[in-house]
């Protein structure tokens, strides 16, 4: 099934502790600074910015360019007897949530209008318009969302020394 917003869960097995994982996470990750009025943005020194809290941590990648649809990686980390599983959830950012769902909600209205004046008129090369918007919405949104999680997915691979244990069933599909 297709996902009209992008998002992947996946549950990682590691041979560590959990004071060992949120030890590396803290590590690997910064907290994010305080709003100023300042016209540069703020600096950061590693590769994740998040944080961690009651063994739950929430981080995204420290990037030097601008991508809206950056997961921001949500998880969980619960104590088994050989060493843990982390439980992990990347999504967009809620705000791009929000607009993404009010923008192709419109574009899907407009597309149904289309179709409703298609039947009524003869065709015109405006009617594509609507459809165009729709799947370059879903491309842009998905396509970046996707280059960004590959290497997110990496670096949480590499950090706990773990392998993945089950993910969504349509991220399998490559």
């Amino acid at each position: 099934m297709f996902k009209l917003l992008p998002s992947y869960s996946f549950v990682l097995n590691s041979h560590l502790c959990a004071e060992e994982c949120k030890r590396k996470i803290r590590e690997f990750s910064e907290e994010k600074k305080t709003f100023k009025l300042d016209w540069k943005a703020p600096v950061y020194s590693k590769s994740y910015i998040g944080f961690v809290a009651d063994g739950e941590f929430e981080i995204h990648r420290n990037i030097a360019y601008r991508n809206s649809f950056l997961p921001v990686i949500r998880g969980k980390i619960t104590s088994q007897t050989n060493g843990v599983t982390i439980s992990i959830n990347m999504r967009v950012d809620s705000f791009v949530s929000v607009f993404m769902a009010i923008w192709l909600g419109f574009t899907f209205l407009f597309c149904l209008l289309v179709l409703f004046i298609a039947f009524k008129a003869s065709f015109s090369p405006f009617f594509i318009i609507p459809f165009g918007m729709v799947i370059f919405g879903m491309v842009l949104s998905h396509g970046a969302f996707n280059y960004e999680r590959k290497k997110s997915v990496e670096d949480l691979k590499n950090l706990f020394g773990a392998e993945i244990k089950n993910q969504d069933t349509f991220s399998r599909i490559k």
